[in-house]
Order: C-alpha cells, then structure tokens, then sequence
C-alpha cells in the first residue's frame, strides 16, 4: 500500500515538473517575424536627452522611423521612410541574438539608484510581440543586440539628418 502511494507521489512530481515551463513559461521564446512595430529605448545617464529611441511602425505598407540618439532632443528627432530592407537586418538582429526569448524580461537591481535602463516592445505579423524591461539588469547578449541595432539607426540617422 505504501509503495503505491509512494508511486503515485513520484507520478505526480514528474508531471508537475514537466508542466512546469508550459504554465509558467520557462524557456518559451517568441519566433521573429515580420515586423509591423519597434520600439527601443536605451537610457544610459541621468542628463538631459541622455537616453536613445528608435521607433519603428508599419503605416499603409509603409515603414516610417523616428531616430532619436542619446544627445538629441526630442524636438530635434529624425522623422523617415526607411527601406524595408533596414527592417528586415532588424528583424536579423533580433534573430541571430535570441531576442524572441527576452519576452517578458523584466529585472531590476534594487541595489543600484541610478544605473542604465532599457525597454523593448516589438510587434510582428500573426499577433506576436516582444516586451522586454530591464533596470541594472539585462538580458544575454543584450549590449551586443543593442551596438547592432545603434549601428543601423545610427546609418539611417547620419545618412538623412543633413537632408531635413
């Protein structure tokens, strides 16, 4: 009788742990698609207009841009069209640094008062999306995701700011 229910406790501990990551979402990650809108935002000091913000959206097939780096004013932003293909190594980007598994990233370090800070929202084709938050804590290759996608708003913004 005790071995019975013994088993029966084992089988019950299995399943849960097996249940686990499917109803709490360990290791779930979003698969990249198309992209319809990016947004990111990167703040790396306390000064005014210290922070980066890249946006993105999908308008009537269409992608329009607003680059804002970190020293420009909001006022001073760069409004665009952008080249589907500047979304497509986005959408690269995010593929070849496991973005689609920081959904639902969300850490802070309580410890640190006023430590650099980061928000990512993506939404894609067939209703999925990537949000992503991090205060002093950020997730794997995080600043190698984040030079490449400077790197590419950064092209765009010094290619047409001398042109508005």
């Amino acid at each position: 009788m005790k071995a019975k229910t013994n088993l029966r406790l084992l089988v019950l501990i299995v399943t849960a742990v097996m249940m686990f990551p499917f109803v709490f979402g360990c290791g779930r990650s979003v698969q990249i698609s198309t992209v319809e809108s990016f947004h990111y935002s990167y703040r790396g000091g306390m000064e005014a207009d210290s922070n980066d913000v890249y946006d993105i959206e999908l308008i009537d097939g269409e992608y329009r841009a607003k680059i804002k780096p970190s020293g420009v004013s909001d006022e001073d932003a760069l409004e665009i069209s952008i080249e589907e293909l500047d979304v497509r190594a986005l959408e690269e980007i995010m593929c070849t640094y496991n973005v689609g598994s920081w959904d639902g990233f969300d850490k802070s370090n309580s410890f640190v008062m006023d430590g650099n800070s980061f928000t990512l929202k993506v939404d894609m084709d067939g209703g999925r999306s990537i949000n992503a938050h991090g205060y002093a804590n950020f997730p794997n290759d995080f600043y190698k995701f984040s030079d490449e996608i400077d790197r590419v708003f950064m092209r765009i913004y010094n290619d047409n700011y001398s042109d508005t």
